[in-house]
């Protein structure tokens, strides 16, 4: 809850939730909330990995509220903007279209609105089905 809510936590966090994750290799809650953890700290590159290897251990882990806003946020932001837009296509497909298109039509910044553009493109150039 602490991470939902904008907190960073601390390293003792961090630590227990690795130990968590290597205790109960079936449940990918640990690397979602450390995920969030390094996203409240600005540590973008940390976040789209510990959500990769969320996604990766549970592909259902893309149901998780949180995952793909951070992702398309991530694709507008900093030096990781590849790297959310090829977990986003490899996750979610198709699936981030609508997420894509909301985002698009909020979007103030003509970068960020021209990187979201491009990942739709990626996406229907993958899956033409929609």
């Amino acid at each position: 809850e602490l991470a939902m809510n904008g907190a960073p936590g601390g390293e003792g966090t961090v630590k227990a939730l690795r130990e968590f994750n290597r205790d109960h290799q079936n449940d990918v809650r640990g690397n979602l909330v450390i995920g969030q953890l390094y996203l409240n700290r600005f540590w973008r590159t940390d976040c789209v990995a510990e959500f990769g290897t969320a996604l990766e251990r549970d592909p259902t882990a893309r149901g998780a509220p949180e995952v793909l806003p951070a992702l398309l946020e991530m694709v507008g932001q900093g030096k990781v903007p590849a790297l959310a837009q090829r977990l986003i296509l490899k996750a979610y497909g198709t699936e981030a279209l609508d997420p894509i298109d909301q985002a698009f039509a909020e979007v103030k910044n003509p970068d960020f609105a021209a990187r979201l553009h491009a990942l739709r493109l990626k996406i229907m150039e993958v899956s033409p089905a929609r």
